[in-house]
């Protein structure tokens, strides 16, 4: 036997294994789907084609010649026929469930190229061999020759490729055993794909949460599927988050009888969606959004690369939350919706663009209107915008600063600053708020301004600092006009003090001394008056001791009035022992007992401060037995981290903030401004029910005296 013969029958055992097992394939495909007539028409060509080699074989034997040639190519002619209409069929099939074109399909499914690629083979390969055979059979050719081993050849190729195709279409269809019983298995298929479609969001799912179950806790997972499942019982009614941390599906199967058939396939992907969105936005909170995204991306593919072109995984992709998967979903489009959707895109951006032309007018327009400095700064330093309010307190034309360095218009500190320090503060987020520096006009002029700034993002970038300063030059004029007014209050009142605390002392002096002694004299010669007087003189002596008791009582009342006007313990003995004698006279005067502490006992105080601390002491029990409504009082007075601290604390009913800060406490008022000369501070506070505290603080010098 010839090499070509060798070479002929080595082909013709390929085409007649890959033929049996493309019309096996065939045959158990037909019988898990509905409306598979393509594959039993191909199963039907691969079976004739089968025939067709029996016949050729017979014809070579027994009847050589030109005899049975005919018929030998009437039997191929036929089996070429039913296997192109097969796969006719099978592509309008896919064309109607994938809603794609024939080129989309056959460039998207890998069964589809497999049966483009045999067809053509044997169409365009094999007939033309087949025919010439005849022709050299029809001429008496009694021996294998070229053209029976290159058909056998091309027979071969295209049946391999043939099967190989039905054989991946198998393995997918397959799943379908898996899903129901023997007795459902034709409802599942390339036109009834409900319960594929639950099978293949079952993988997905899983396969989603087995990579986002390392970040998101158990507890919290299996509320949010509960819940889920609980929410939507048409189809999840019994599903539950098993221990393995997967989900069982089989009540879903179950349930696939509440859904209509018709829309079955989009409301198991519709659900199923949801579910895969809920889980995606969950992982999403805890890490990021774009990784949850691509964590459901590669879940798809994984779950595509598993389960190979079920064309439920189609329907699939186009339920997959927005955001996911964009580009593989344009390309499930068909021209006419890919345009639509072109269309809708282009109204989109020309919209976007619109409102962005809006924006920017009306944005300009406020920066115009703006009565405030507005400067924008690169990070480097240099100037990229100004409004015309800039360029008019600055004096400079607006596109005289711009690309210029920033310390033109700022002093180098603040240049620096803005641009060093505040600048980490504005990249963390913060701005920079009512901040005074000074900025430089054109003619040299230095204009304080109330400064804000904040950072200018682009993608996520710092690329400026946005700057708006106000000129609070009336401002500053009308603070110092205010705190010169302010001043001069007080060093009026002060001065108003002083000489009132003088004739205060004056008066003291003058009452004690010379109305003293007046009395005194008076008291003498009355009480020597009534000496002298005879026993006979009743009426006389009386009315003498009535007028030595009015003497007493006048004396007494200048004392007091005296003492009141300017204690003489404070002049002669000192401020911590008039304190103590204020104390023992209001706790006599007032009933309210009070405890006295002081520490140290003797302090070298200034008189005018002495006497400024005793009217606050004085102010204070005064208020006390106003309005305190107490029953005890403490007093202390002490040296303490370098201040004299005197604190008078009641247990009266407490003082209010709403009191303290009341235009109507000019006492309060009074207090702080005594001691304000000395830099002291008054601090009162209460608390309703318990009573009021009043803690004077004064700086004390080096050597434990008022500097």
């Amino acid at each position: 036997m010839s090499a070509i013969g060798i070479l002929t029958y080595l082909f013709g055992v390929i085409f007649l294994l890959s033929a049996s097992a493309f019309a096996y394939y065939a045959l158990r495909n037909a019988r898990l789907m509905r409306g598979a007539l393509g594959h039993r028409l191909m199963a039907a060509g691969s079976v004739t084609s089968i025939v067709g080699l029996i016949v050729s074989a017979i014809e070579f034997l027994f009847f050589s010649g030109p005899i049975m040639a005919l018929p030998v190519l009437g039997i191929w002619i036929l089996a070429v026929l039913l296997i192109v209409f097969g796969g006719i069929l099978r592509g309008k099939d896919i064309r109607r469930v994938l809603k794609i074109s024939g080129v989309k399909s056959i460039l998207m499914l890998a069964t589809t190229r497999y049966y483009l690629i045999g067809i053509i083979v044997l169409v365009f390969c094999h007939m033309p061999l087949r025919v010439l055979s005849f022709s050299y059979r029809h001429f008496g050719a009694a021996s294998i020759n070229w053209t029976d081993a290159a058909g056998a050849c091309t027979l071969a190729i295209a049946f391999v490729s043939l099967v190989v195709g039905e054989r991946r279409l198998y393995l997918t269809t397959r799943l379908s055993a898996t899903v129901v019983g023997s007795k459902e298995s034709k409802e599942i298929g390339l036109l009834q794909s409900d319960m594929l479609a639950v099978r293949g969001y079952e993988a997905l799912t899983n396969t989603f949460l087995a990579r986002v179950k390392p970040v998101i806790s158990d507890n919290i997972l299996e509320k949010t599927l509960t819940d889920y499942f609980e929410y939507n019982p048409i189809l999840f009614e019994g599903c539950i988050l098993k221990k393995d941390g997967t989900i069982g599906v089989a009540p879903a199967l179950r349930n696939l009888d509440r859904i209509p058939r018709e829309n079955g396939v989009q409301t198991v992907c519709t659900l199923f969606a949801r579910l895969n969105s809920k889980l995606m936005n969950l992982y999403g909170a805890v890490t990021s959004l774009e990784l949850a995204e691509k964590t459901l991306e590669d879940s798809y593919v994984s779950v595509r690369k598993q389960y190979g072109d079920i064309p439920v995984l189609f329907d699939i992709l186009r339920s997959m939350p927005k955001g996911v998967l964009e580009n593989e979903k344009l390309a499930l489009l068909s021209k006419e919706a890919l345009e639509a959707k072109v269309r809708q895109r282009t109204q989109e951006l020309e919209e976007t663009l619109k409102e962005l032309a809006e924006a920017k007018d009306y944005m300009e327009s406020v920066i115009k209107s703006m009565i405030d400095i507005l400067i924008v700064v690169d990070l480097e330093g240099r100037v990229r915008t100004i409004n015309r309010v800039a360029g008019e307190i600055l004096g400079y034309e607006e596109d005289e600063l711009i690309g210029q360095p920033v310390n033109r218009v700022f002093t180098r500190a603040a240049s620096s600053l803005l641009l060093g320090g505040e600048l980490e503060k504005l990249k963390k987020g913060g701005t920079v708020r009512d901040y005074e520096i000074e900025i430089k006009a054109k003619d040299g002029r230095v204009i304080p301004v109330d400064l804000n700034a904040s950072l200018i993002m682009e993608c996520g970038e710092p690329k400026a600092v946005q700057i708006v300063a106000r000129d609070v030059t009336e401002r500053k004029r009308t603070e110092e006009e205010l705190e010169s007014s302010r001043q001069q209050l007080r060093d009026l009142a002060r001065h108003m003090e002083s000489t009132r605390e003088g004739e205060r002392t004056r008066i003291a002096r003058e009452l004690h001394d010379e109305m003293g002694q007046v009395l005194t004299a008076l008291k003498m010669d009355l009480s020597r008056l009534s000496k002298t007087l005879s026993q006979d003189q009743i009426s006389l002596h009386e009315k003498t001791i009535s007028m030595l008791e009015l003497t007493d009582t006048a004396i007494k009342t200048v004392k007091r009035l005296a003492t009141e006007l300017r204690p003489g313990i404070l002049d002669d003995l000192g401020l911590t022992a008039a304190i103590e004698w204020q104390a023992e006279e209001f706790q006599q005067r007032t009933g309210i007992k009070c405890e006295v502490s002081l520490y140290p006992e003797d302090i070298n105080l200034d008189e005018t401060l002495s006497t400024a601390i005793f009217r606050v002491f004085q102010e204070t029990l005064t208020n006390v037995a106003r309005h305190a409504r107490a029953t005890r009082v403490k007093i202390s007075l002490e040296e303490k981290a370098g201040k004299l601290v005197l604190q008078v604390i009641d247990n009266g009913r407490g003082i209010t903030q709403k009191q303290i800060s009341a235009p109507s406490s000019l006492g309060l008022v009074g207090m702080r401004e005594r001691v304000l000369p000395w830099k002291g501070e008054v601090k009162t506070s209460g608390i309703r029910g318990e009573g009021t505290t009043v803690a004077v603080r004064i700086p004390l010098g080096q050597e434990g005296e008022i500097p």
